[in-house]
């Protein structure tokens, strides 16, 4: 078999110093990061620098020896004396800094003999399912689901019956759109319980393929960046209608429960404590001022730079050509980040709707533009008389002529909000707060997604598809274990099953 990596010292993954001709083209210096490069080559230097010194050193040392026996006279014997002395000195010192160096160079970028005698060649498959995971524990730990919920959301996906319907030896086949000298196509086969578990664990740990294989699956490399693209892509295309607004439609009967359910929670007498432990007592309000059944908001997620990079792999090599246009399409200058958006909708039952994503470029009332939710939620609502008409809720960016959305009450001029619409505005922003909670929880459970990853999908082309399935897995979380920041704790009512969320 292959090798498995390039020889690189474990420390700081410095490749081996070897001759050109007899390093890997993956093993060149310019795939260093910049500090060390700089870093090692400032070193060489100043070893190079202390060796010359010290021959300069020696060679006037040996001149002044020279001098003094060919004077023969005491004076100038005397007078030759601090001379050499001072010659012998340098010649140690820089001996000694130049050694320094080396051992240094040598300890941060030559391999030891034992990382050089480790093995380079891939982790056998492991052929990782359900079976072999030991309990609820450690499925938790990979997929944030118990065992019998990942059994029960394996069913639901439907993997088993779209490779019986394509006749396939219980294996998916992935293809890699290459074909062979015979000219058939070649594809990767992927057991489905396998391909599950490694999505969920991706999804769950962010951990890059290379260190989910080295640690857990085992097997080649390449064969799981297609395998996980194609269960992405998978799960986006059967589950879109679910995930998009249009599952609002299912849940067009419980608007007046969630209307109620909000109406409760803004009823509520609520304590709050300063910095200073003295309590304030806030009374709730009479009654909810309008019908709402939801909340709507729109948040950013961080992607790669696009077209970022030179143009070719050679000094002075130009910036690629579409770079300013590609990174201005996405670059948000209220964020100061290049990122994508999307729409989503909150409800009190756990359950986030959501649309894009979009560019980050536009603000929340362009992507609402695009996305026509305005106008969907009134029109599945024409066949309701108007009292029982429910909109939704957003913050003040929603302000102005919109049928179905509503926000904080605003003052107009002069006059200030009257006591009535302060006590509104704070129950409402204490009401909506779940939609931001769901957006911390979804980082929480899906690394892949938190900042702290980095940027979204990296440079891989699945950055949308990527962001929509976290969410399902969220919804699909919420169903399973109850939204404990929103439905659960704060609207009282209990996400659907998850064969009812995930029905198609």
């Amino acid at each position: 078999t292959m090798a498995r990596n390039a020889r690189k010292r474990l420390l700081n993954s410095a490749p081996r110093r070897e001759a050109r001709r007899q390093r890997a083209s993956n093993a060149r210096w310019m795939h260093l990061y910049a500090g060390a490069i700089g870093c090692r080559q400032t070193m060489q230097r100043c070893i190079a620098t202390h060796l010359s010194m010290a021959q300069a050193s020696l060679l006037l040392l040996t001149y002044a020896v020279a001098a003094e026996r060919a004077a023969n006279q005491p004076q100038i014997s005397r007078a030759m004396q601090p001379v050499i002395h001072h010659f012998l000195t340098l010649v140690r010192l820089n001996q000694q800094l130049a050694a320094s160096l080396m051992s240094l160079e040598s300890f941060l970028y030559d391999i030891p003999d034992a990382e050089w005698d480790t093995s380079r060649e891939f982790i056998p498959r492991r052929h990782r399912t359900f079976g072999t995971l030991r309990g609820d524990m450690e499925s938790r730990k990979m997929t944030n689901f118990s065992l019998s919920q990942l059994e029960r959301l394996f069913e639901l996906f439907g993997l088993r019956q779209y490779i019986a319907a394509r006749n396939w030896d219980g294996e998916i086949r992935v293809p890699t759109g290459h074909t062979n000298r015979r000219g058939v196509a070649c594809y990767y086969n992927f057991d489905p319980e396998e391909l599950v578990l490694f999505t969920l664990t991706k999804c769950k740990t962010g951990m890059k393929n290379n260190q989910l294989v080295d640690t857990i699956f085992g097997g080649a490399y390449s064969r799981w960046s297609y395998g996980y693209r194609w269960m992405i892509f998978y799960l986006d295309d059967r589950y879109r209608t679910i995930l998009g607004h249009g599952c609002l439609l299912r849940y067009l009967p419980d608007f007046m429960t969630f209307r109620n359910a909000i109406e409760r929670y803004v009823q509520k007498d609520k304590v709050y404590y300063d910095n200073a432990g003295n309590r304030l007592d806030v009374q709730g309000l009479a009654h909810l001022p309008f019908n709402i059944f939801g909340f709507i908001d729109d948040s950013i997620e961080k992607i790669q730079v696009p077209y970022s990079g030179p143009e070719g792999d050679y000094e002075g090599a130009p910036r690629r050509e579409q770079y300013m246009n590609g990174q201005e399409a996405v670059y948000s200058g209220w964020k100061k980040i290049h990122g994508i958006k999307n729409e989503t909708v909150y409800l009190p039952n756990g359950i986030c709707t959501l649309y894009g994503a979009e560019s980050a470029r536009e603000n929340d009332r362009g992507t609402l533009n695009r996305s026509n939710l305005d106008a969907f939620v009134g029109m599945i609502q024409t066949h309701l008389p108007l009292n029982l008409r429910c909109k939704l809720f957003g913050d003040g960016i929603f302000h102005g002529a919109l049928q179905n959305i509503i926000t904080y009450f605003r003052s107009i001029g002069n006059v200030p909000l009257s006591y009535h619409e302060l006590t509104t505005n704070a129950a409402m922003r204490s009401s909506r707060m779940p939609i931001e909670k769901f957006y911390a929880h979804k980082d929480n459970l899906w690394d892949v997604c938190a900042h702290t990853a980095g940027h979204l999908a990296k440079k891989h082309p699945y950055a949308i598809e990527q962001l929509r399935i976290v969410y399902l897995l969220t919804n699909c979380f919420n169903c399973f274990n109850g939204d404990q920041g929103g439905s659960v704790n704060t609207f009282g009512l209990t996400p659907p099953r998850i064969e009812e969320y995930l029905a198609l």
